[in-house]
């Protein structure tokens, strides 16, 4: 097209030139001299497209305007070329801009939805960005400048702007409903030359209270545990040992060991509706009642009937509390049961090799006056002999589930005693925990596990 151009051009004044020879064509000769300036004018205007283009396009690129096009005008492959790359470019800018878009709407919906308040300010304390959880923390719906945050808190201001890249720190602040516990950090980081101060705050007042409660409880179950017997008891003739874990911080079961005369032992194990700080308080007053009321004169279903009324007129009536209660004679062997709405004792006789349930009558207590409770209660009496087994146990055992949703169950627990019958007393009580944690597998412990397990070792003692 150039080509075309100059050799037109050039034709033009080589006629032009001949004509100027000639006396005659004076209109011609005028035509051409009009023509000549169009012309070179046009070849001027159509070499200088490219650059008018180009400029048009980087002109585009700095406005961040992208809805021009270059069309095709058939003005040669050089030039359709150039076009071609130019409306390239611009596509690929377009795809670019929708891209970080896209990026940019997806991070301000983070932004706006992370529970972690975030502020973002300038040197000058302009703020350029608050989220969701800022304004909740600060009780505020937009805040332009840090240092507005004076009505609120002017140590929080000081702290924010004096705060260094990279450091935290925690700060309470006094208010009129109750003190409010931050959390700070601080990072700096420089967009478009200008210097950003990025704080996030986090109110730890739950971490706090978490962490107070904690020590309350680690508190409550020393004294729980201060409760629980610290040693087992030895006693001629008879191995025994006891274990309590609870399913939370503190927990509603209870044993305990109470020597009765020379030659007798109360066994006691005990089980609080509920679970946590309610049973563990209605554990520590059923301890209370049990030491009170054990007395070797009284049999134990008298015992029971005594701590029932106490229970009846002390807990709440949706509460109730069930115990099993086994006195031991070591010189006769003879073992006084009675139970209140208890899990049945385990018996195991080793000169039969069988396991059965001790399971004589009685309701829990707290719930029935003592007439009728009384009349309820049954006492029952078992004969030991040489390698003879007696387990005690709370519900724990029994109801743990496993990831199917299965129950350990007394088949299970009977079992256990049956398999593990030639083994020490300590041995057997830390092999039936062992078998329930496997057998629970991931599922958590849902209730207290207590156990007081009694051999009859005859003569020799086993340790």
């Amino acid at each position: 097209m150039v080509v075309l151009r100059v050799i037109l051009i050039s034709a033009t004044i080589f006629l032009f030139l001949f004509l100027l020879q000639n006396p005659d064509y004076l209109i011609s000769k005028v035509v051409l001299g009009m023509l000549i300036p169009y012309l070179i004018y046009n070849l001027t205007r159509f070499v200088e497209k490219t650059n008018r283009d180009l400029d048009r396009f980087l002109q585009s690129i700095q406005n961040d305007d992208f809805t021009q096009t270059f069309p095709d005008r058939h003005l040669g492959n050089s030039f359709d070329n150039l076009r071609k790359s130019f409306n390239k470019v611009y596509r690929q800018f377009l795809d670019l801009r929708s891209e970080k878009e896209t990026q940019f709407r997806y991070l301000q919906t983070v932004i706006k939805h992370v529970r972690v308040g975030l502020i973002a300010f300038k040197k000058d304390g302009d703020v350029e960005l608050l989220n969701t959880a800022a304004k909740q923390v600060l009780g505020i719906t937009r805040l332009k400048n840090i240092k507005a945050l004076e009505k609120f808190s002017k140590p929080l201001v000081n702290t924010l702007l004096k705060l260094k890249p990279g450091s935290s720190t925690s700060l309470k602040i006094e208010s009129s409903n109750k003190p409010l516990y931050l959390s700070i950090n601080a990072t700096q980081f420089i967009m478009q030359g200008e210097l950003y101060t990025l704080v996030s705050l986090q109110d730890i007042q739950v971490e706090i209270e978490k962490e107070h409660l904690a020590k309350e409880l680690e508190i409550a179950w020393n004294i729980q545990k201060s409760l629980l017997p610290h040693e087992d008891p030895e006693i001629p003739g008879f191995d025994i040992a006891g274990m309590c874990q609870p399913a939370e911080e503190v927990g509603g079961d209870y044993y305990d060991f109470i020597p009765l005369g020379k030659n007798k032992l109360a066994m006691v194990i005990a089980d609080v509706s509920g679970k946590g700080t309610p049973a563990s308080f209605y554990m520590t007053l059923t301890k209370g009642f049990i030491q009170s009321h054990m007395r070797e004169d009284l049999s134990p279903k008298e015992v029971l009937i005594n701590v029932n009324k106490q229970m009846y007129k002390t807990i709440d009536r949706k509460s109730f509390v069930t115990m099993f209660i086994a006195v031991l004679d070591w010189n006769s062997k003879k073992v006084a049961c009675v139970r209140a709405g208890h899990n049945p004792a385990v018996h195991y006789e080793h000169r039969k090799g069988v396991g059965s349930p001790v399971k004589p009558e009685g309701i829990a207590l707290g719930i029935r006056k003592e007439k009728f409770f009384s009349a309820a209660v049954r006492e029952f009496e078992l004969q030991l002999e040489e390698n003879d087994w007696l387990i005690l146990y709370t519900d724990g055992f029994i109801e743990a589930m496993n990831p199917g949703s299965e129950e350990f169950g007394e088949e299970r627990l009977f079992q256990s005693v049956i398999d593990n019958h030639r083994e020490n007393v300590k041995s057997m009580v830390e092999t039936i925990f062992k078998e329930v944690t496997e057998f629970a597998g991931s599922c958590k412990q849902y209730d207290d596990m207590t156990i007081i397990a009694l051999k009859c070792s005859g003569g020799d003692r086993k340790s």
